[in-house]
């Protein structure tokens, strides 16, 4: 199966209200949905957006294409407790020795309750892990940043010069 969905700017602000990115526009979703014969259902697409993020010297919006690959799994909830049975739970987090090994596959499998899946907690997780560390605007390094006094930006102006608002 085929998904293709847009997301709202309202809901891709929702999901980044703990960042100070600008939404203007909605970020499309494309998934192609495959469901096994244990329950499983794989979900392999992409997340296509962006939005404006101020510049890390001079604060002017920078715009930023958020795109992410999305590839995880459904388990059946009832199918991921009986895993964790039969490798005898969790364990303690403190031993080593104990518990648990996870493969390089468990880390993107998640339980839900057949029939329904809901994506919201899963995109909402990968718009937020897309948002940058670090932008700069379109000057990129070349960027002088705001003045350390009055804080009018130095783009522009003479590297080596005066600020030409405050004169330090």
């Amino acid at each position: 199966h085929r998904i293709e969905r847009e997301l709202s700017v309202e809901w891709v602000r929702n999901a980044l209200r703990k960042t100070d990115a600008r939404v203007e526009r909605p970020t499309a979703m494309e998934l192609d949905v495959t469901i096994q014969g244990d329950g499983r259902v794989l979900l392999q697409g992409a997340l296509r957006g962006g939005y404006a993020v101020p510049c890390a010297r001079c604060l002017t919006d920078s715009p930023v294409e958020a795109d992410t690959e999305i590839c995880v799994s459904y388990v059946p909830a009832a199918v991921m407790r009986s895993y964790l049975a039969e490798a005898g739970g969790v364990g303690d987090p403190d031993d080593p020795e104990g518990g648990l090994e996870l493969g390089s596959g468990d880390l993107d499998e998640f339980a839900y309750e057949p029939p329904h899946i809901d994506l919201g907690e899963l995109v909402a997780e990968l718009l937020s892990v897309a948002y940058p560390m670090r932008v700069l605007c379109e000057l990129g390094e070349a960027c002088q940043g705001l003045c350390p006094s009055c804080g009018e930006t130095r783009n522009g102006v003479d590297p080596d010069g005066p600020c030409p608002k405050c004169g330090k």
